[in-house]
């Protein structure tokens, strides 16, 4: 008795504390709240779905994805995640995992899209480029690389990512800017899981700086192409 006691005090726990980590938010309080907060926007639709357009900024990871897990656990984990998907249930389970993973602050859109658009709310087409370069690197590949060239800047990313995709564009600027001076790239690590995993990229956009094949700087998230620039010149 004193047994089932316990049990049921341990699942009446976990159910709170589920609870307490996710907000089920209206889509007024959603959109209010994306007003004024600078978290990740998390959209877990399928990609037919998608193409009904999609909440300004909102990274894209279909739920029923088989990496779904693997690919949100690169999600910054120390902001707030705003999740929403068709009607709101996809979504909540979604929030589920992202709080196993170890997701502190995840906000879920109660009625999901559909209560978005019944209250007029914006909606954008989704840009993912099928451009982006497929290479694999393996991680013998990716050290000859580093010996081969005296300063490496790589940008780990992911085609999903909403502010992997704002800093594409700065980093090809840089590309080109020092092109004869660092060896600059972009390394997709959906393509290059073995990579991704040997160098501990736990979140994307991930920034690291290689220097005589070692690593000697790292950065995860988005950062200016002033602070960029800065860090390169002090070590060329």
């Amino acid at each position: 008795m004193k047994n089932i006691f316990i049990l049921t005090c341990f699942l009446f726990n976990s159910v709170l504390n589920f609870a307490q980590n996710i907000r089920d938010f209206s889509a007024e309080k959603f959109n209010d709240a994306l007003k004024n907060n600078t978290g990740i926007i998390l959209d877990v639709r399928t990609s037919k779905e998608l193409s009904s357009g999609i909440i300004k900024n909102a990274s894209t990871i279909d739920f029923y994805d088989k990496r779904f897990k693997s690919k949100a656990s690169k999600i910054q984990k120390e902001k707030t995640i705003f999740v929403y998907c068709r009607s709101g249930s996809r979504s909540y389970q979604a929030c589920k995992i992202l709080i196993d993973l170890g997701f502190t602050d995840v906000v879920n859109l109660k009625g999901g899209i559909v209560s978005w658009k019944k209250l007029g709310y914006p909606l954008e087409d989704v840009v993912i480029s099928d451009s982006e370069e497929t290479q694999q690197l393996s991680v013998s590949d990716f050290e000859q690389v580093l010996r081969k060239n005296n300063v490496v800047f790589i940008d780990f990313h992911t085609l999903w990512c909403v502010p992997c995709r704002k800093l594409s564009p700065v980093i090809d600027a840089l590309k080109n800017e020092y092109k004869s001076k660092v060896l600059i790239e972009r390394i997709n690590i959906d393509n290059n899981i073995a990579l991704s995993n040997f160098y501990n990229i736990n979140s994307v956009p991930t920034l690291v700086l290689f220097k005589n094949s070692k690593e000697i700087w790292r950065y995860n998230g988005i950062i200016s192409k002033f602070e960029i620039k800065k860090l390169l010149d002090t070590n060329l």
